[in-house]
């Protein structure tokens, strides 16, 4: 799957790295010139982890581009309407989060991860596929401890931050990461037991 497209401020526009993210999306309410450098801007910072967290829920599936491109066009009308936002990087997760959500729910002919039975011990074990293990490990975590899993070991992010995403308790968050930790971890067993072999 390509790479989500680029977006960029007019070519004599000045640049705004300086300011922060607040002031950011503050602009995006202001003429079109300092919404487009704004927009410009933010798309910059987090566009990267957006399409992490989508690619997380979809994988290589065109709704991952399609729920990319949506989140962004959804937080500019936002920040148009001079929505108040707290926690931009925040607020796009929620965003993306929402939209994924109601695009496996409006996806009929979609397989449900919990019913897709992928095995990871069917390849050796080499030190340079461990990440890939983890995706694979991590695509037999239930949605939540996924979404969980993501978001605090991908995207770093405080327990607090994960809960106002996902809607829950902090302590529901430590629990979530928790239990996804430990299922990649007895997921992930016989390839260390393998590799401290002799």
């Amino acid at each position: 799957m390509k790479k989500p497209r680029t977006y960029s401020a007019p070519a004599d526009a000045p640049g705004c790295g300086s300011m922060s993210d607040d002031a950011l999306f503050a602009a995006l309410a202001l003429d079109k010139p300092a919404a487009d450098k704004a927009f410009a801007e933010l798309y910059s910072r987090h566009a990267t982890r957006i399409w992490a967290y989508c690619r997380t829920v979809f994988g290589e599936h065109v709704q991952a581009e399609d729920v990319f491109q949506e989140t962004f066009t959804r937080f500019l009308e936002q920040g148009q309407k001079r929505t108040a936002v707290r926690n931009v990087p925040a607020y796009l997760l929620i965003i993306a989060r929402n939209l994924c959500l109601n695009a496996k729910r409006d996806a009929k002919d979609s397989v449900e991860i919990e019913d897709f039975h992928m095995t990871v011990n069917d390849r050796p074990f080499e030190n340079r596929e461990l990440l890939d293990l983890v995706n694979r490990a991590m695509a037999l975590l239930s949605e939540e401890q996924r979404e969980a899993f993501f978001l605090r070991e991908y995207e770093d992010l405080p327990y607090a931050d994960i809960a106002s995403v996902l809607g829950i308790t902090a302590l529901s968050a430590r629990l979530r990461v928790s239990r996804a930790r430990q299922r990649i971890r007895d997921i992930l067993q016989p390839y260390v037991i393998e590799l401290t072999q002799p």
